[in-house]
């Protein structure tokens, strides 16, 4: 008599009196198949480009010759991508997916129900989790934090999932019942706009940010728009007090320096027709006191891809 299994990962669950004698059967399967669930690496080629579901431990009747790739604690995809390929877990629980595939294709995780599916990022290893519906991301950043990609385009991985995990910072509005939390955490369904841009972080009460376009303070997330707000960054220049003392002093005029048929003035002398000023007073003034000036900084520029904020 078969035993039955667990719903998720297939542990085998003994009857009463159904086993006599042959308890080593379901029980040895069981202790094989929870390492697996720790330890096993499931290697599953996918150059033949055909969908894949994963697979399953037969019933407890059966000889039990696992590790299977449903009982496995790691799923290693290789291979060159011939084209996009969906690979079906029939279970609920947590994976860690490797995806080692090559080619300008993506590898696409579904469950056996109809859901939400989602894609292996690739080159790298990514926590999981099939809740028999809907196959979910366990390790991205928080909601509302940035990553950056030295690209021109959002990655495939990203835009094939179908709720895409970031969005591109392009200022503008997204589903926010398709992405609640990042509704609630940006305060509106309007994304931030980073096209063209510097990240700065808030002004926080400092002062170092002078917006001459705006009215704003540097204290604003996400300034600017249609027209782009002017922002001044201020250094902190030392104060100055000079204090100059000059009563004025003469500079004798050189040969040659005079005149001719000028009338003589005070403080002249005159050579038969000609006058020449013989002395010539000179003061100097300094401004005492002043303060630092808002000096506009431009910094030398990389263009480096996009900006994405973690959505879902």
């Amino acid at each position: 008599m078969s035993d039955p299994q667990t719903a998720n990962i297939g542990l085998y669950q003994p009857l009463n009196g159904s086993d006599s004698g042959v308890w080593d059967k379901p029980e040895n399967a069981n202790e094989g198949a929870t390492d697996s669930l720790f330890c096993n690496v499931a290697v599953i080629p996918l150059t033949a480009g055909l969908p894949v579901t994963l697979g399953l431990p037969p019933n407890s009747g059966a000889a039990w010759s696992g590790p299977y790739q449903n009982q496995s604690a790691v799923l290693r995809f290789t291979g060159i991508l011939p084209n996009s390929v969906t690979v079906t877990i029939p279970r609920a629980g947590f994976f860690i997916v490797e995806n080692l595939c090559t080619g300008n294709f993506v590898v696409k995780l579904a469950s056996s129900t109809p859901g939400n599916k989602i894609c292996a990022p690739p080159g790298e290893m990514t926590h999981i989790f099939c809740d028999g519906t809907d196959c979910k991301y366990v390790n991205l950043g928080r909601v509302g934090t940035f990553i950056d990609v030295g690209s021109t385009t959002v990655p495939a991985w990203i835009t094939n999932c179908d709720v895409q995990p970031y969005l591109n910072c392009d200022g503008t509005t997204f589903n926010a019942t398709t992405y609640p939390a990042l509704n609630v955490f940006l305060g509106g369904n309007t994304l931030p706009d980073s096209r063209g841009r510097a990240r700065a972080a808030l002004n926080q009460g400092t002062g170092r940010y002078l917006v001459t376009n705006g009215g704003l303070d540097g204290n604003t997330l996400f300034a600017g728009g249609a027209t782009d707000t002017n922002i001044i960054v201020k250094a902190n220049l030392p104060n100055y007090n000079l204090n100059v003392t000059d009563p004025g002093h003469t500079h004798a005029i050189g040969q040659g320096s005079f005149f001719a048929g000028t009338t003589p003035t005070a403080g002249t002398a005159t050579v038969g027709n000609s006058v020449i000023t013989t002395t010539s007073t000179t003061n100097i003034s300094v401004a005492l006191g002043g303060s630092s000036s808002p000096i506009s900084i431009v910094q030398p520029t990389f263009i480096s891809g996009l900006t994405l904020i973690r959505a879902a």
